[in-house]
């Protein structure tokens, strides 16, 4: 259990990292 929730916690890490980028690039203009 205690391994799959860390599992979990990265992949939500990942996808806050990837959402972050593309807002800083659309703030951008790209």
């Amino acid at each position: 259990m205690h391994m799959a929730n860390k599992s979990a916690r990265q992949i939500y890490v990942c996808l806050n990292v990837c959402l972050n980028i593309r807002v800083t690039f659309k703030g951008k203009g790209f």
